[in-house]
């Protein structure tokens, strides 16, 4: 596969014609590792970490240990 063959499938990842899932099968299918093929997307900037969920109570009170009778 040459450069320009990859970029042109990053690009697709980016514009949302290629999941990143089937991305990530054709590079181990020519023979490289997962993680190398994830850091080729977070090297791009398509495949970054989801921000920390904090958790936020709707009520006064809530959010503290659960009491079980």
């Amino acid at each position: 596969m040459q450069e320009h063959d990859l970029r042109h499938l990053i690009e697709d990842v980016r514009e949302g014609r290629l999941p990143r899932r089937q991305f990530i099968c054709q590079m181990v299918s020519l023979g490289l590792t997962a993680p190398m093929a994830a850091s080729m997307l977070m090297h791009s900037g398509l495949a970054q970490a989801q921000a920390p969920f904090t958790y936020k109570p709707t009520k006064r009170g809530g959010g503290g240990a659960l009491k079980v009778l």
